[in-house]
């Protein structure tokens, strides 16, 4: 089992958005949660192997790219 740990800046948003992905993420091979944890976000990952940990990180990667770019429009 490998577990990581991201931290960002807080952000209302983003951990909206991130908790309803990790809320329709299936995968049987990783997993992930978001907590807040003062002024930012922590989001842990669990995953069985590399292969899957990667899907992990891509997927959330994925979901801050679109707020960054949305907080861009605004």
């Amino acid at each position: 089992m490998i577990t990581n740990t991201l931290c960002l800046p807080s952000s209302p948003e983003l951990e909206q958005l991130l908790r309803s992905e990790a809320a329709s993420f299936t995968h049987g091979r990783a997993s992930y949660a978001v907590e807040r944890k003062g002024k930012e976000l922590r989001i842990t990952i669990e995953a069985a192997d590399a292969v899957a940990l990667r899907t992990v990180v891509t997927s959330v990667t994925r979901v801050i790219n679109i707020h960054e770019k949305a907080v861009k429009v605004r």
